[in-house]
C-alpha cells in the first residue's frame, strides 16, 4: 500500500556521499531505537547492505544512469512491512521519496497511521532543496499580506502553478488562526506550501483579485499542481479557537 510519494528538486551542492550520509543519519538519529540499525559504519561503499532480515538498509549505485537508490525496510512485530525508498537522480538533480506498507500473512494489526518522512526536514535544514518556482520549500508557513497577496491570488486564478500543493489558511471571524498552523506545517514537512493569511483585512483585496473565489472566515483551500485536480475546501465550523477536525 503506497502511503506517501513525492519528487523533489535538489540543489547542485548535494554530492553522492552527502546523499548516502544523510540517509544513514536519518536512520541513526531516529528517536525510536527499534527503528535504528545498529553498528552502521559506512566507508564510502556504493553497493552495500546493513542490518538483518527484519531491519535493513540497502544502498545501490546505478552508474550508467547516475542514480543512487536506497531502501530501508522494517518488519514490525505486528506483521507490517515498512519500506522507505530514496532514489536520487544526479543527472536531473531530482529525488523520489516513497513510503510503502504491506502486511505478512500473519499480521495482527492493520492501521492507516503514518507520518511524513523526517528525512525531508533534514533536506530543508541542510539547504538541499531548490525553491519551487518563486516559493521556498519550507516547514514553516508563509504569511500572506498586502505586499505578497499575489502568491495566493495567482494560484486561485490558475495563473501560477507549483510542483508542490499549496495549502491556504484564512483567518476566522475573530482574526485568529482556525488551526495550529505551525503544527500543520511541521506535519507536512515541506511537501506542500503552507500560506497563512496574516490578517483578515486582506479579504476585500483578495476577493477583488480572485472574483470572490478565495477562502475566508477560517476556511482552508488546497490547490494541487495538476490542473485536472480540483481544489479542495475545508470549512471552519467553530466560532473561535482551533477546529481539530480540519487536520483530517
Amino acid at each position: 500500500m503506497l502511503l506517501f510519494s513525492t519528487i523533489l528538486n535538489i540543489n547542485d551542492n548535494m554530492s553522492k556521499d552527502d546523499f548516502i550520509e544523510l540517509v544513514i543519519e536519518w536512520n541513526q538519529t531516529n528517536p525510536y531505537k527499534y527503528n535504528v540499525i545498529p553498528d552502521i559504519v559506512w566507508n564510502g561503499e556504493r553497493n552495500i547492505r546493513f542490518g538483518n532480515d527484519q531491519l535493513w538498509l540497502d544502498i545501490n549505485e546505478y552508474r550508467n544512469q547516475n542514480i543512487i537508490a536506497i531502501r530501508y525496510e522494517k518488519i514490525a512485530e505486528d506483521g507490517a512491512v515498512w519500506d522507505t525508498d530514496y532514489v536520487m537522480n544526479f543527472n536531473e538533480m531530482r529525488m523520489s521519496i516513497q513510503l510503502d506498507r504491506s502486511y505478512k500473512e500473519d499480521a495482527i494489526i492493520i492501521s492507516s497511521d503514518f507520518s511524513t518522512p523526517h528525512f525531508i526536514t533534514l533536506l530543508i535544514e541542510r539547504g538541499y532543496l531548490k525553491d519551487d518556482n518563486d516559493l521556498p520549500v519550507d516547514r514553516v508557513p508563509l504569511l500572506i499580506n498586502d505586499a505578497n497577496l499575489f502568491y495566493i491570488s495567482r494560484v486561485i486564478c490558475g495563473e501560477s502553478r507549483y510542483q508542490l500543493p499549496v495549502v491556504y489558511i484564512s483567518k476566522n471571524y475573530y482574526n485568529e488562526d482556525p488551526i495550529d498552523v505551525k503544527k500543520l506545517a511541521g506535519r507536512l514537512k515541506g511537501v506542500a506550501h503552507v500560506l497563512l493569511q496574516e490578517s483578515k483585512l486582506t479579504n476585500k483585496a483578495l476577493m477583488e483579485a480572485t472574483d470572490r473565489q478565495n477562502d475566508y472566515n477560517g476556511s482552508i483551500g488546497i490547490y494541487y499542481p495538476n490542473a485536472a485536480s480540483k481544489k479542495k475546501n475545508f470549512r471552519y465550523y467553530r466560532e473561535e479557537g482551533y477546529d481539530e477536525g480540519l487536520y483530517n
